[in-house]
């Protein structure tokens, strides 16, 4: 469980940025039959800053928005 000091750092407006890439698995998109799905994504030790402040949003609604980096 995430301590409740960082969960209260958290505002709507923020955001994180990190790189990824969609994990090479044959499971790396799954389709629930129950509805929604879950993605996979693999993210470099570089990027591990950013996972670590990700970590504190695991059980908040988050806007995902997805773009290819150069």
């Amino acid at each position: 469980m995430i301590d409740g000091r960082v969960l209260s750092r958290c505002h709507m407006g923020d955001s994180i940025t990190f790189v990824g890439s969609i994990a090479p698995l044959q499971s790396a998109i799954q389709i629930a039959s129950e509805g929604g799905a879950r993605v996979k994504i693999d993210i470099p030790e570089s990027e591990m800053d950013a996972l670590i402040r990700l970590l504190a949003w695991r059980e908040m609604a988050l806007k995902i928005t997805v773009e290819v980096d150069e």
